[in-house]
C-alpha cells in the first residue's frame, strides 16, 4: 500500500482496473472484536480501492455504494464513479478537486462533509483510511490550512459555500425525520459548520449558532446522540467570540440528567463545560459555574454522583480537568475533600486494584507492586469521598501522590497536602498545552496542564505566594533570569526516586523491574550568584511534584 501512494497518479488507472475485475483474496482477514468468531475476507479489490483512496485523497467517492461489496457490477459501476472523479479533476490540486465537490449540487452531504474537512485541515494532519496522523510541530509555528490556496475564491467563496452546505444539510427532508438517519444529517451538518470554523471563524458563527439551536431542540426531545456534536459546536462558537448561547447551553446542562448527559457523551466529559473556562473571566459564566456547582439542587453538586449507572467515576474527566481552575469549582472540590462519608470498598490481590461503588465497579493495576503502604490482607476495605477525590487530582501532573488503599492515618496526612495543593496550583491549570505534554501519562486523562505566566524579573516570594512561580532565590544576592528556549521544556530529574513504579506484567511481582518517575517539564529557570560563581535552578513539574531543582 505504501509503495503504491509512493508511484502516485500513475497507479490509478491500473488500480481502477483492479477494482473492475481482480477475484483475488489478499492475505488479510477483517473483524469487529477479536473475540467474536465472524472473520471477513479481504479481496484484492478493497486494498485496490484503499490505495485509490489514498492516492486521490479521498474516500467518499461513491452514492451510496459499498467498496467490500464483492458483486461484479456494482464493483465496476463503483471504479466507473472514480474515473468520472479522476477525469474532472485532472490538472487540478487536490484543494482544487475538494472545492468541486463542495461546489457540486449533487453530491451527498457526506461528501459535502469530506471536501470541507480536507480544505479545512492544517497541512501537519493527513488522512489515510480510518488514520488520522498529525506530524508534530515547532514551538510557535502555526501551519496553513491544506485549502490555503483557495483563499480568494469569490461566487462562491469557500467560506459560502461551507455554510451554504451546513444549513443545506440541517434543513434537509431528512434531517426532519425523527430517524437515526435525521440524527447523522444533524450530526453532518454540524461537523460542516465545525470545519467552516476552522476555516474562518467569524465567517462560521451564523452557521454555528444556528446548528446550536438545531441540536438543543433535538435534545430537548430526548435525542441524546447529538451531545457531542453540541459540545464541540460551543467550543467553536465560543472560539469564534461568541457569548449568546452561554446561558441556553447550560439551561440545558441544568435542566436534564447528569448521569444521561455523560453517558451520552462518550468522549471527554469535561468537554461539556468547556464553555466555562473558555470565558472564566465574564461575571456570567462565574454565576453559571457557581449554580452548577454549588447550587443546593444542582445534579452536578457533588459531582461523583453524576456518574452515569455502571460507569466508573467521572473524576479523571471532570476533577483533573480545566475546571479545578474555576473558583467555583474548586469550592466544591474542598468541600469533596473534606467528606469522610463511606463511597464504596477496594481490594487488592494479584497485583490488581478493585475499587467498588454503589453503581459499578472498576479494575486497575497497581503503581508499585511493592508498596510497604499494601494493605495486608485482600479483603474489601472502605475508602470515604474525600479519598475518591484525592486520588483523582492525584491524576493532574504535579499534583500529589495518593492511594485509595493505604491506611486512614497515611490517607489523612495525604489529604492535607492535597487540599493545599488544589487551593494553591488549582488556578494555573488550564488548557494551554506544552508541546512535549502528550509524552506524559497525564495527558491520557486530561486535558487541563500546568501553566505558569512568564515573568519580567527573577521570581519574587509574592510571585511564589500567588502561584506565579514556583521559587524565589531571595534578594540578598544577585539573581537573574536564565534567557534561552521557551517554557516549557521537557526535562528528567535523573536522581529522582521519590516515586517508584512497576510496570503490569505476567511476571511474578518479585520479578518485576522497578522503574521511577522522573520525568517532567521545566517552567522555570533563574541563577543566583554565590562565592563569585553563578549556580541554576530550575522549577520543575513532575508526576507528583512541584519543586526547585539544582540543574
Amino acid at each position: 500500500m505504501k509503495a503504491l501512494k509512493a508511484e502516485g497518479t500513475a497507479a490509478v488507472e491500473p488500480l481502477l482496473v483492479c477494482l473492475e475485475s481482480d477475484q483475488r483474496l489478499t492475505r488479510s482477514v477483517s473483524f469487529h472484536r477479536d473475540f467474536f468468531t465472524n472473520r471477513n475476507l479481504i479481496g484484492v479489490h478493497q486494498a485496490a480501492y484503499s490505495a485509490l483512496c489514498s492516492i486521490l485523497e479521498n474516500q467518499s467517492f461513491s452514492k451510496g455504494l459499498n467498496p467490500r461489496d464483492p458483486a461484479p457490477e456494482r464493483r465496476r459501476k463503483l471504479a466507473a464513479e472514480i474515473r468520472d472523479y479522476w477525469k474532472e479533476c485532472s490538472g487540478l490540486s487536490m484543494a482544487e478537486g475538494w472545492f468541486l465537490t463542495l461546489q457540486d449540487d449533487n453530491a451527498e452531504s457526506k461528501q459535502w462533509l469530506e471536501a470541507a474537512n480536507r480544505l479545512s485541515l492544517p497541512i501537519n494532519v493527513s488522512i489515510d483510511g480510518a488514520w488520522v496522523t498529525t506530524k508534530p510541530l515547532k514551538v510557535g509555528e502555526v501551519p496553513p490550512l491544506r485549502g490555503e490556496s483557495l483563499r480568494n475564491k469569490a461566487n462562491p467563496s469557500v467560506a459560502e459555500l461551507m455554510a451554504q452546505r451546513s444549513d443545506q444539510v440541517a434543513s434537509s427532508k431528512a434531517a426532519q425525520e425523527k430517524s437515526t438517519a435525521s440524527f447523522d444529517k444533524h450530526e453532518r451538518a454540524a461537523q460542516i459548520a465545525i470545519c467552516l470554523s476552522r476555516w474562518d471563524q467569524k465567517a462560521a458563527l451564523p452557521s454555528l449558532q444556528a446548528r446550536i439551536r438545531d441540536c438543543l431542540n433535538e435534545l430537548k426531545l430526548g435525542h441524546t446522540t447529538l451531545t457531542g456534536p453540541l459540545v464541540r459546536l460551543m467550543k467553536a462558537d465560543i472560539q469564534g467570540g461568541d457569548r449568546t448561547l452561554i446561558a441556553d447551553y447550560f439551561a440545558w446542562v441544568s435542566g436534564h440528567s447528569a448521569k444521561e448527559i455523560l453517558k451520552a457523551l462518550h468522549t471527554n466529559q469535561a468537554d461539556l463545560f468547556a464553555p466555562l473556562w473558555m470565558t472564566a473571566d465574564e461575571e456570567a459564566t462565574r454565576k453559571i459555574a457557581d449554580q452548577l456547582f454549588n447550587g443546593p439542587n444542582s445534579a452536578w453538586n457533588p459531582v461523583h454522583q453524576a456518574t452515569p449507572r455502571g460507569g466508573s467515576f467521572t473524576g479523571e474527566d471532570l476533577v483533573a480537568s480545566p475546571l479545578i481552575s474555576l473558583p467555583a469549582f474548586r469550592q466544591q472540590l474542598q468541600r469533596n475533600l473534606l467528606d469522610q462519608n463511606v463511597e464504596g470498598t477496594i481490594s487488592v490481590k494479584d497485583k490488581q486494584v478493585t475499587i467498588k461503588r454503589a453503581n459499578g465497579s472498576q479494575r486497575t493495576g497497581l503503581r508499585y507492586v511493592h508498596d510497604p503502604l499494601l494493605p495486608p490482607t485482600d479483603a474489601p476495605q472502605d475508602y470515604r469521598v474525600c479519598d475518591l477525590y484525592a486520588q483523582q487530582v492525584a491524576v493532574l501532573h504535579g499534583a500529589p501522590l495518593f492511594e485509595l488503599y493505604w491506611p486512614v492515618d497515611v490517607r489523612d496526612q495525604a489529604l492535607v497536602k492535597v487540599r493545599e495543593f488544589v487551593e494553591h496550583w488549582g488556578p494555573r491549570y488550564g488548557t494551554v498545552a506544552s508541546p512535549h505534554s502528550l509524552r506524559f501519562f497525564h495527558s491520557f486523562h486530561t486535558n487541563a496542564m500546568f501553566t505558569l505566566p512568564a515573568l519580567d524579573h527573577p521570581a519574587t516570594e509574592e510571585d511564589v505566594k500567588h502561584g506565579r512561580a514556583i521559587f524565589s532565590l531571595g534578594t540578598d544576592k544577585p539573581v537573574r533570569v536564565v534567557a534561552g528556549a521557551p517554557f516549557p521544556q521537557p526535562a528528567q530529574w535523573t536522581t529522582l526516586k521519590d516515586f517508584p513504579i512497576t510496570r503490569n506484567t505476567e511476571k511474578p511481582s518479585a520479578e518485576l523491574e522497578v522503574t521511577f518517575d522522573q520525568e517532567g517539564e521545566i517552567w522555570q529557570a533563574e541563577e543566583v550568584q554565590e562565592n563569585g560563581e553563578w549556580k541554576r535552578y530550575y522549577g520543575f513539574v513532575g508526576r507528583h511534584i512541584i519543586a526547585r531543582v539544582p540543574a
